[in-house]
């Protein structure tokens, strides 16, 4: 018996008719970039987040670079993120001249210790998270105050607590 490695279709067989429909439309009228339905989802999307704007991006690497020059990070600029980052963090860091500072992880939470955060903030310093939470309310202390890259919180909730950086 052949068990296959990745079967996604399980997760869109109720919506393929639909997915069919846009797919051939946008096909039709070539509509690749921009246009009706990049609207909409930006939109909807910004709905969803609870924003007046949202802005697709044609890669993660893009959206951190947007959100972090959003955020008045500037070349020469220090910018925290976790140790075990993915590259691309590092990348949109670098691609506007700041410089990335590696945080270490709480070993048994594997989340950013909000006292290694406090420690590294300085007045040209912003925190760039690549998704990893930072230890309790103390932790969302410090994000709330110093964030500049929430794209990987989407939906991410603390104690009720709305994501950090929605200010941006």
């Amino acid at each position: 018996m052949k068990v296959p490695f990745v079967d996604l279709r399980f997760m869109h067989e109720e919506v393929h008719p639909a997915l069919e429909a846009a797919f051939k439309d946008v096909l039709d009228r070539s509509a690749f970039i921009g246009g009706s339905y990049l609207e909409s989802f930006e939109k909807n999307f910004a709905f969803y987040c609870g924003v007046s704007q949202a802005v697709a991006c044609a890669s993660g690497t893009d959206a951190v670079k947007l959100a972090l020059m959003a955020a008045g990070v500037r070349a020469g600029d220090a910018v925290l993120t976790a140790s075990h980052t993915f590259i691309a963090t590092v990348e949109a860091i670098t691609l506007i001249g700041a410089h990335p500072i590696f945080i270490e992880i709480e070993a048994d939470t594997y989340h950013l210790s909000a006292s290694a955060l406090e420690a590294h903030m300085t007045e040209n310093c912003r925190l760039g998270s690549d998704g990893h939470w930072v230890d309790g309310d103390s932790g969302l202390s410090v994000c709330h105050r110093h964030i500049a890259d929430p794209s990987l919180w989407i939906d991410g909730r603390y104690a009720a607590h709305p994501r950090p950086g929605e200010k941006i």
